[in-house]
């Protein structure tokens, strides 16, 4: 089970063929494909075998599940691919690192497990299963492959790595998640607990599988790739406070809701095309088959304590094809969001929702297929913003460019090299109600809710028109686009060559 095998220069394109593969015999149709893991963190054989001063070299996954149960360590594990094919003798965990201040050199080793062994795992309720369980305390993994191998989707619901310790880093790593249940359907069907599970005649329930839950602090995911080839989350943060995701790129799948409909058996012809809302499933979008790239929950548990979620800052990150990029409304404190991309964000999705206080600076995106900012909460407030707008693919939808909510918030909207999008989408301040769900991440209706925008200072460059609802008040607008204003006390601006404003009553 753990002798190595020496890795080929053809790994890469092995990767990409087992994803197609894996596609394809879901159902699911990969758009716009790309290799899903970026070639430059993938071992080969031509890589040299470098053993740093002090590191200790082992050559089987048997060592490696001991020596992460043990404290003060520098490992250099060999190069190789190493087949994991068994569970631990809990059946709930695959590998355990309860050791603290370990340093794992990874560098040039895949480590492939057997979906099967996922499937074989018991366990009573989610959470309770997870492939790496990362306990210990200033552990480093640096430079490998996990990649799931098979389609079996996992006896319940898990997170590949569940990182519990504090201070815990993963350094040029690269992410291969694979095996969930229904797959190629996105949160049509439900997303989880309460969201509108599978009627029990179709004897299905959802079976998700993300890459890795964080509820330790100053955990730092730097220089990674996350290929998510599931139902479930790249990143998700549950209270952990200080979290760093730099440098990284996470890319998930798209499949357009034609291909859905035209199935002659499956969930989607079983649940006669209707959602989880009760609602047809719409012709002409591109649904994301994968949750959010980093995403922020409310709270999450760590020593029987739970804890608000804390600051997270993104550096330099792309995220690609997932269903919220971006997405940071629920933290508690401000986060800092720098020189990332957001490339095709899918229905029901969108680019970037943030917490109160956050800033974003430099970075950019486009809305082909959802919203590419979605500030819809209205208990929002004082959000710096700034991004560009990127012609993406043909729009598909009837989606917004921006939602915003809130108040005190300062966006600047701007074209890419001055180019126009292809598409009219609007930027809508104030929008309530139904209509705010449109680019919602939760996907349901706030009928009922208060939902407003008040003292908002937006700057428009995009041409793109902007709206102001009757629930706006009190916003200045400086745009080179075309206005309706139906709020109150709002101020407009007009850049060059700008279309008046239009007062609506």
């Amino acid at each position: 089970m753990s002798l190595p095998r020496l890795p080929s220069l053809a790994l890469g394109l092995r990767i990409a063929a087992l994803a197609a593969a894996f596609l394809a015999c879901r159902g699911a149709t990969v758009v716009h494909a790309t290799a899903p893991v970026s070639p430059a963190n993938l071992p080969t054989a031509s890589a040299p075998f470098e053993v740093r001063p002090g590191f200790h070299v082992i050559d089987s996954v048997a060592q490696l599940r001991a020596a992460m149960q043990t404290s003060g360590q520098k490992i250099r594990m060999k190069p190789g691919i190493y087949r994991v094919d068994d569970a631990l003798t809990d059946n709930q965990t695959v590998f355990r690192a309860s050791g603290s201040h370990n340093h794992f050199d990874l560098r040039g080793v895949t480590l492939q497990l057997d979906t099967a062994v996922l499937a074989r795992m018991t366990a009573k309720t989610a959470h309770e299963l997870v492939t790496y369980r990362i306990a210990g305390d200033h552990l480093t993994f640096e430079g490998a492959l996990f990649e799931n191998i098979g389609d079996q989707p996992p006896a319940i619901s898990l997170p590949e790595f569940d990182v519990e310790g504090d201070d815990v880093v993963f350094q040029t790593c690269s992410f291969i998640v694979r095996g969930s249940a229904p797959y190629g359907y996105g949160r049509l069907f439900g997303k989880g607990k309460g969201r509108g599970e599978f009627k029990p005649t179709l004897g299905a329930r959802l079976q998700k599988h993300s890459a890795m839950s964080i509820r330790g602090d100053r955990s730092k995911i730097i220089g990674c790739t996350f290929s998510i080839q599931t139902f479930g989350h790249a990143i998700s943060i549950h209270g952990a406070q200080d979290t760093l995701v730099q440098d990284t790129f996470i890319e998930g799948t798209l499949r357009p809701t034609e291909e859905i409909l035209r199935e002659t058996s499956g969930p989607a012809f079983e649940q006669k095309f209707i959602d989880m809302f009760h609602r047809p499933i719409p012709p002409g979008l591109m649904l994301a088959l994968a949750e959010d790239g980093i995403r922020a929950y409310n709270n999450g548990t760590k020593n029987g304590q739970t804890r608000r979620t804390g600051t997270v800052t993104a550096l330099g990150c792309t995220v690609k094809r997932m269903r919220g990029a971006i997405s940071l409304s629920l933290a508690s404190k401000p986060a800092r969001v720098e020189n990332c991309t957001v490339l095709e964000s899918g229905w029901t999705g969108d680019g970037y929702n943030l917490p109160s206080g956050s800033i974003v600076k430099n970075c950019r995106g486009d809305s082909a297929y959802s919203p590419l900012l979605n500030q819809s909460r209205s208990n929002k407030r004082d959000v710096d913003i700034t991004l560009e707008v990127l012609d993406g693919p043909a729009h598909q939808g009837s989606h917004p460019l921006a939602i915003i909510n809130g108040s005190g918030h300062r966006i600047t909207l701007t074209q890419h090299k001055g180019k126009s999008l292809a598409a009219t989408q609007t930027i809508t301040l104030g929008l309530a109600g139904a209509d705010a769900s449109a680019g919602d991440e939760e996907g349901e209706s706030r009928t009922g809710v208060d939902l407003f925008a008040k003292g908002v200072r937006l700057t428009n460059e995009t041409h793109q028109p902007v709206l102001l609802t009757e629930k706006s008040s009190a916003c200045v607008i400086t745009t080179a686009g075309p206005v309706a204003d139906k709020g109150r006390n709002n101020t407009v601006n007009h850049l060059s060559a700008a279309p008046s404003a239009t007062r609506q009553n």
